[in-house]
């Protein structure tokens, strides 16, 4: 079991985020939960004031659950975590080994964090809760506690050493992950079935590549880098620009797909993975379209950094499928069927991206000084699905794919039953969301 604790503005939740993005790489089951939020009732319940009591009997109730699901190892979150680490595990009702990391920020990185965090009349109060935090944890965490600083360091350094600490990956070179876990079956999933991808996966708004063209230097003649081409679904925009792309993949049956359609003079397919691909610098714009988040984040920066000239740009972007701010009962429907076959997945109304963590993503953009001027737009829009164009598109979800075929067959026929069940169509909302960054000077 992990715990993490520290002051309020330390960064807990966040780290926690990024180091479950670590773990799901290297395929290393586990649940995630926010400690904070167990006991957040009002007013106490009687006899417990401070509500401890009913946080542990939630995690309790809560573990209970997950552990029936064959989950073994936990991340938990909570500022005082640490302190009572033995007593969070014993709840559990289970032998387990305890982690325990304290996460720690000097007075002026935590106040200015929790001025970016809390817009509302609590910022004082909270400020002067995290000091006084601080002390105690300072002075009360027990010796095995594990101490990580966090000024001045980026959210992927510190989640890497958190994960070093737990020791859960066994081949970890350094930074807590095993190298070949950075290239995980999922990662390849795609390529197994690269027509089902081809037809399946709706192309990106339009607005994506205005984006480009408006703040990235997108033009005719522009030497772009497209990592993680797959079929070409951002290819195909980027060749019509006039641009002349070097589109790197690992996947050969995606990179046939790809050169079957859209082979012409302006571009060249390489077969590769992004990080040991040979490739010529001074590239106008990098993209990757659904892709950044398969690359080591320790280093795949830098590579970028080295391709790109200064005063170029690099992208990255996303689409989000479903968003729990336009709720529809559609997804309300799907998240029985989820329940059913995937109960391990979260609803979608509790769902929570990492394309959205901006904060995680700002930080690995500019890890290293090569890019700045990161800027963020959310672009909203609905895809029409028919019963047979939800099952092309689920197929290609890796969760999906992955369950025994009985199971994905019923998964996809009570899909498809629901959208015939509403009319034979759907809207279902999407969000793509695109990083941009300047490549600095020097």
């Amino acid at each position: 079991m992990l715990f993490i604790g520290g002051r309020s503005g330390v960064g807990k939740s966040t780290v926690a985020a990024e180091v479950c993005v670590r773990l799901e790489a290297a395929g290393i089951a586990h649940v995630q939960l926010e400690g904070d939020f167990l006991g957040q009732v009002f007013p106490a319940p009687a006899g417990d004031p401070d509500r401890s009591r009913i946080g542990l009997d939630n995690l309790a109730a809560l573990w209970r659950n997950f552990a029936a699901l064959g989950y073994r190892r936990l991340v938990y979150t909570n500022t005082v975590s640490v302190l009572y680490a033995d007593e969070l595990a014993e709840a559990l009702d289970a032998p387990v080994k305890i982690t325990r990391v304290l996460l720690t920020a000097s007075d002026d990185v935590a106040n200015g964090r929790l001025a970016m965090r809390e817009l509302g009349s609590g910022l004082d109060v909270h400020i002067a809760r995290s000091a006084r935090a601080a002390v105690r944890l300072d002075q009360d965490s027990p010796a095995d506690v594990v101490r990580i600083g966090t000024d001045g360091r980026s959210v992927n350094d510190i989640a890497a050493a958190v994960v070093t600490a737990t020791g859960w990956s066994a081949q970890g070179t350094g930074d807590g992950l095993d190298r070949e876990a950075l290239r995980p079956k999922r990662r390849m999933s795609f390529d197994t079935a690269a027509t089902t991808y081809q037809r399946g996966r709706p192309p990106y708004p339009d607005a994506v590549f205005e984006l480009l063209a408006r703040r990235c230097g997108l033009r005719p003649g522009a030497r772009v880098l497209e990592i993680g081409a797959g079929t070409g679904l951002a290819t195909g925009p980027l060749l019509a620009a006039g641009a002349h792309v070097v589109a790197v993949e690992p996947g050969a049956n995606l990179a046939e797909v790809l050169s079957a359609t859209h082979g012409c003079e302006q571009l060249e397919v390489t077969v590769a993975d992004f990080e040991t691909a040979a490739l010529s610098g001074g590239f106008d714009l990098a993209v990757a379209a659904t892709a950044l988040h398969w690359l080591d984040p320790a280093t795949s920066t830098a590579k970028i950094g080295e391709l790109v000239r200064p005063g170029g740009w690099l992208a990255a972007w996303w689409t989000e499928f479903g968003d729990r701010e336009r709720p529809t009962e559609f997804r309300d429907r799907l998240d029985e069927v989820y329940q059913d076959l995937l109960p391990g997945e979260p609803g979608y109304r509790r769902s929570r991206s990492h394309v959205l963590d901006t904060g995680r993503w700002r930080a690995q953009l500019t890890a290293g000084g090569w890019f700045d001027d990161v800027a963020v737009e959310v672009i909203s829009w609905q895809q029409t699905l028919t019963a047979q164009t939800a099952r092309d598109l689920w197929s290609t979800f890796p969760n999906i794919a992955e369950l025994a075929p009985d199971d994905r067959e019923r998964f996809l026929s009570r899909l498809a039953a629901i959208i015939d069940d509403l009319g034979g169509h759907v809207e279902d909302p999407r969000l793509t969301v695109a990083y941009t960054a300047a490549r600095a000077d020097g």
